[in-house]
């Protein structure tokens, strides 16, 4: 894949190439604010006051968006499929204005271009992405079982935004325990999938997302008609979804104008994806802040929420969908288009620098990726 052809404000912008031996480094931007993990480690929502996390929270929804938005340029313009995606590999830019900054997607190293649909390809030979993220139907394509589809990368975005959710309410700790409950004793760190297989094969949502959902759907702040609570619902109902998958999705997908309708246990596509997050902050505009976040048990102006996830004796074997869905999803999108901006870097097509000048180049601040081929 050529990635100077990605301009876009969510995703890393590629600055130069070159050779030095027999070694290959591309060259980015250096991610001032670390990777998104480093920035749930950093901050404390709980310590917050109230228009703290309200703008938190906001934030959020326009980084779910932005990102979104980029996944809408990999998947359908230039038809790409990233492979790998999680908090390591969407770094955090600061602007100066806002706590969170902007999210870039990054890390192209397992990203795969489709020219056709994914019925119409043989089995997917990318190795694995890493196993926490990795949707299921990752599993059956390395198998050779099946061809691995543009929606692999909902599934693993999903992911991202449960974790996310989860910092939000919780903090860095109970962000941490949830990775910790679903490692349980038999994984290590980034092994445990969102999901596993019973015993006849079919793949459906681990236990431990299911305990950990349900606690936070029964959360007041996500209870009700509340942004958190309209975040969860997708991720459950269409990124998180364990079933067949559509197979001519990308040939509609460009067309749809209208409220988006899909049934529950149906994966959206990043188009999908971004309509959906679209609708609730057309829903917030509406309702304003108590819609983000309503600050239950909290003082104005002090900061403080005490709140955690779910108990550790609390059973992780819960039924699967433990709540009945509505039939559809009736989401208007956004009343403004988001049009992509370039980010003005520079692109170097030179195969080969001095060096001098990628000294210069480090030490101006940019990031250096070695290639082995």
């Amino acid at each position: 894949m050529d990635i100077r052809d990605l301009k876009h404000p969510h995703i890393i912008q590629w600055l130069a190439a070159f050779t030095r031996g027999s070694e290959h480094y591309l060259m980015f931007p250096w991610a001032d604010g670390g990777s998104l993990r480093d920035f749930w480690k950093e901050q404390q929502p709980l310590r917050m006051d109230l228009d703290g996390i309200r703008g938190l929270v906001w934030e959020a929804l326009q980084q779910f968006r932005g990102l979104a938005d980029a996944f809408v340029k990999l998947h359908m313009d230039k038809l790409y499929r990233h492979g790998d995606v999680k908090p390591e590999n969407i770094l955090r830019f600061r602007d100066g204005k806002t706590v969170t900054g902007v999210l870039q997607i990054a890390d192209f190293g397992l990203a795969k271009q489709h020219n056709g649909p994914t019925v119409r390809r043989g089995p997917t030979a990318t190795r694995h992405t890493t196993l926490q993220y990795e949707s299921p139907e990752a599993e059956e394509a390395m198998k050779g079982e099946a061809a691995l589809s543009r929606l692999s990368d909902i599934w693993s975005f999903g992911c991202v935004m449960f974790e996310y959710i989860i910092w939000l309410l919780y903090g860095s700790d109970e962000a941490d325990r949830f990775g910790n409950d679903l490692r349980g004793k038999t994984h290590t760190v980034g092994t445990a999938p969102f999901y596993l297989r019973r015993a006849a094969g079919q793949a459906v949502l681990n236990p431990t997302v299911e305990k950990w959902l349900t606690h936070m759907k029964n959360d007041p702040e996500a209870s009700g008609d509340t942004a958190i609570g309209a975040l969860l619902s997708i991720i459950q109902h269409h990124m998180l979804t364990t079933g067949i998958l559509r197979i001519d999705w990308d040939k509609t997908d460009h067309i749809h104008t209208g409220p988006v309708m899909l049934e529950p246990g149906t994966r959206a596509s990043a188009r999908e994806s971004l309509r959906l997050i679209d609708g609730i902050i057309v829903e917030m505009r509406k309702k304003g802040g108590k819609y983000l976040f309503k600050g239950i048990g909290m003082t104005k102006g002090q900061p403080g929420r005490k709140a955690r996830g779910p108990s550790p004796t609390m059973t992780g074997f819960l039924p699967i969908r433990t709540s009945t869905p509505p039939q559809q999803e009736h989401l208007s999108p956004a009343a403004a288009v988001f049009r992509p901006r370039s980010t003005g870097a520079r692109n170097f097509p030179v195969p080969q620098l001095r060096r001098e000048t990628v000294g210069r180049l480090i030490l101006s601040g940019c990031c250096l990726s070695s290639l082995h081929y």
